[in-house]
């Protein structure tokens, strides 16, 4: 049986398992670690410094009459929005930018796991060409969801405004599934619209997959160690989807 939701969403705990008792990955994984710590505390240092800021730039001075009842507890209820919003983003930027700087080394790790999983090696392609590739494809993603995600900013402030959080959620989960998913998709040769194409094709899975991959990347410390972690739960998720279907 292919994995669907619930199988998928525990491929990211096979990902740690299998990391923890494969010493060859290891090194690929500190780099990963390095570059999540310093993108991590980036971002934190940056919200740090801009939170009151941003707080007081986007709430009003004065709220009609009829709504100046909340006006005592509107920048309570700003300053929550601006949390949800910088969780957000800056969940994003953590796993773009995160992403960006330790590709190469992913994709060493996933070559090194596709061998390992009886699959064809794919062609060496050095670090700088590596880099170059991730680069070009972290921005293109990013423009991609980070376009949906401005429009989906808009229901904010409109009535609909309550179906922002869902939305994003799923956004986020969507683009989780696919930022994994990539390493073992690029190993196979296929591009950003191909790779979209498979991804809509394992909807499900991917939906299982980049559910559990947020969440726990939301717990303190342990987004550091969850983006090689990940990489390899996408690597076995994606052998063995393909596995499954194949004739």
């Amino acid at each position: 049986m292919s994995p669907g939701f619930f199988r998928a969403a525990l491929y990211p705990f096979k990902g740690v398992a299998y990391l923890a008792r494969t010493p060859s990955l290891w090194k690929y994984a500190a780099f990963a670690f390095a570059a999540n710590l310093l993108v991590f505390t980036a971002l934190a240092v940056a919200l740090y410094l801009s939170y009151d800021k941003l707080v007081d730039a986007i709430t009003p001075d004065r709220l009609p009459a009829w709504l100046s009842w909340v006006q005592k507890a509107l920048p309570v209820i700003v300053g929550c929005f601006v949390l949800l919003l910088a969780a957000t983003v800056g969940l994003f930027l953590f796993t773009i930018i995160g992403n960006m700087i330790a590709g190469p080394f992913l994709e060493s790790m996933t070559a090194v796991m596709r061998v390992q999983l009886g699959e064809p090696a794919p062609p060496p392609r050095g670090f700088w060409n590596a880099l170059g590739r991730s680069i070009a494809n972290q921005l293109l993603k990013l423009l991609i969801f980070g376009s949906i995600q401005f429009v989906l900013l808009g229901c904010f402030f409109t009535p609909l405004s309550f179906l922002h959080p869902v939305f994003s959620g799923l956004l986020t989960v969507v683009f989780l599934a696919l930022e994994y998913w990539d390493y073992p998709l690029e190993g196979r040769g296929l591009m950003v619209p191909a790779r979209l194409a498979y991804l809509n094709s394992h909807l499900r899975p991917a939906l299982g997959f980049g559910t559990v991959t947020w969440l726990m990347l939301l717990v303190p410390f342990l987004g550091y160690i969850m983006m090689p972690a990940s990489v390899c739960a996408a690597t076995l998720l994606v052998h063995d989807l393909d596995k499954k279907s194949a004739p």
